[in-house]
């Protein structure tokens, strides 16, 4: 798609601006883990209250975090940019990944979301739940609103990038919403049937 709406230099930017990413995703990853883990503990204590609590209590966490570090991209995207930028031959791409970097930080408050939610399916043995969830958010969403705006709607490297923006917070929240309707149902399952086996 970058190829097709800008020349190479886009793909170097979004390369660079990804790795970024990356590193700023790595506390939301971390959190991500732990959630894994406190929730298959909960789960298998059959502590259900626990286990409702927990996530509720991650994502309020996660959003947080992820408003810091958002914040954190956005100020400093241009200095960040300079590190991918400082030869002559590669001076030209700082005005880009700034660009790409502000707009992408967007998604960081969203992302705990997904990743939580993926983070719960998982810890609580439901795998097909947490890979379908992690491609929705990473795969399915980003691509369809990165073609809809970078190409259907003509906005070219810039539609791109918001395309992925909001293909990344539409995917992290229906996989929040979905981990949240789950965890709601199951523990009113519970509460009425205490006998319910799991």
């Amino acid at each position: 798609m970058l190829v097709i709406v800008a020349t190479a230099n886009a793909v170097a930017v979004y390369t660079a601006g990804f790795r970024v990413l990356f590193v700023a995703m790595s506390p939301l990853i971390g959190i991500g883990t732990a959630v894994m883990s406190i929730e298959g503990a909960a789960y298998g204590a059959r502590n259900f209250k626990k286990l409702r609590g927990n996530f509720l209590f991650s994502a309020r966490f996660g959003l947080l975090v992820g408003i810091c570090l958002g914040l954190l991209m956005y100020i400093f995207a241009p200095y960040i940019a300079m590190v991918f930028s400082y030869t002559e031959s590669s001076a030209d791409l700082a005005t880009g990944i700034s660009e790409f970097l502000k707009i992408i930080s967007i998604t960081l408050p969203f992302l705990g979301f997904g990743i939580f939610a993926a983070s719960f399916f998982q810890g609580i043995g439901k795998g097909i739940q947490s890979l379908c969830v992690t491609l929705f958010r990473s795969a399915i969403t980003t691509i369809l609103f990165a073609w809809f705006f970078g190409l259907y709607l003509d906005m070219g490297v810039t539609g791109v990038w918001y395309g992925i923006v909001v293909g990344e917070i539409a995917g992290n929240l229906i996989g929040f919403i979905w981990a949240y309707k789950w965890t709601h149902n199951f523990c009113k399952n519970i509460n009425a049937s205490p006998a319910v086996q799991i």
